[in-house]
């Protein structure tokens, strides 16, 4: 019996003590890698579930290519953000929104950033800088 109460403390002391002593960066019940609980929730359950057609690994090589084909200047620039996301265009009805790596590089010296989404066909866009 003191055994199995044991084994009962030890699993459910962190699911309890990680609502009210958070992961920093990471507030409990409410937003992680920019999108909150509720957000996730209300995707289709195909969206939420559905693994990725192109991995985060091949998406990667195809927006480093892309990167360094389009920016000769490239060398100060690091991977600062990676994410699997729905992409919304200004063009393209939020019917028509479609699942694809993004991918951010930082610039050390200059502040600037590069952004690159790539498709599940492999096909890499640079997003427009404001």
């Amino acid at each position: 019996m003191r055994a199995i109460l044991t084994f009962v403390v030890a699993v459910m002391t962190p699911i309890f003590i990680g609502d009210k002593y958070p992961v920093p960066g990471h507030p409990a019940g409410k937003e992680h890698f920019g999108i909150s609980q509720q957000e996730a929730a209300d995707l289709p359950l195909a969206e939420r579930h559905s693994r990725p057609k192109l991995s985060l690994e091949s998406a990667l090589k195809a927006a480093q290519t892309f990167v360094k084909k389009q920016h000769s200047d490239n060398s100060s620039y690091w991977l600062f953000d990676a994410r699997f996301i729905l992409y919304v265009g200004k063009d393209i009805p939020d019917a028509e929104k479609f699942p694809c790596w993004a991918f951010k590089w930082l610039g050390d010296s200059n502040g600037r950033a590069i952004e690159i989404v790539v498709s599940m066909d492999g096909e890499p866009m640079e997003l427009p800088t404001l």
